[in-house]
């Protein structure tokens, strides 16, 4: 696969989940670059504006995924991917998973039930409460390094910016 078809093809894989196509595109960029971008660079890989790729890295910057650091000699930011970008849609799919989960136990609940109809609620029931052990699991262990990595970066790199706090649209699911 040539780099081109490569950010195609992650732009349409984000845009599949529900994430913006340019979402998709910046990761894909990023992941091909070996050090962090500026926002110029990227916009003219993409073929976009700078302030219609702001509208997309904002979001990210504060959701956790993209790190960001000041240039020394200008006010110029470069932009890198943190080690799990993608743990936001993880978060949404435990979210959801848990609606499942929870619709299906109140549906096992309900007297009068085939035997058939049961049987399936209760494996569907075991199947998506395992899945949703698991994938908080996996969210717990990323978020846990995630912390480890933006507070070892911000003391590292004194002049990187923190994401704002609470500016995001999809805000830090609590994961019990």
């Amino acid at each position: 696969m040539n780099p081109n078809d490569f950010i195609d093809e992650l732009g349409d894989a984000y845009y599949c989940v529900g994430r913006p196509v340019l979402e998709g595109k910046v990761i894909a960029l990023l992941l091909l670059a070996s050090e962090p971008q500026s926002l110029g660079e990227l916009a003219a890989r993409l073929g976009v504006s700078k302030a219609a790729l702001l509208k997309v890295v904002r979001p990210m910057v504060e959701r956790g995924d993209l790190k960001r650091w000041r240039e020394p000699s200008s006010r110029a930011h470069r932009l890198g991917l943190t080690d799990q970008a993608y743990i936001h849609d993880l978060r949404v799919h435990v979210l959801n998973s848990r609606r499942v989960l929870e619709a299906t136990r109140k549906m096992l609940r309900k007297k009068g039930l085939e035997e058939g109809v049961r049987a399936q609620l209760a494996r569907h029931a075991e199947v998506v409460g395992k899945a949703v052990q698991s994938l908080e699991a996996v969210v717990r262990s990323v978020e846990e390094e995630q912390s480890r990595d933006l507070e070892e970066h911000l003391e590292r790199d004194w002049d990187a910016l923190p994401p704002r706090k609470g500016r995001g649209r999809n805000p830090k699911l609590k994961l019990t």
